[in-house]
């Protein structure tokens, strides 16, 4: 039972891992389509954050 748990507990790590590979995947592919101005845009979002201290 142990092993079992071990072994499910790696999977679920492995597919975190990987949704976060294709999430990745996925940013760099719409910020070559759309041009480095979206992925500025977003950046500049997440520093007008931090300045402010917004939480969501």
């Amino acid at each position: 039972m142990i092993y079992t748990n071990a072994f499910n507990l790696s999977i679920s790590k492995t597919r975190n891992k990987r949704m976060l590979q294709d999430w990745f995947s996925a940013a760099f592919q719409t910020s070559r389509k759309c041009g480095c101005y979206a992925l500025l845009a977003f950046m500049e979002k997440i520093d007008h954050v931090r300045k402010n201290n917004i939480r969501a």
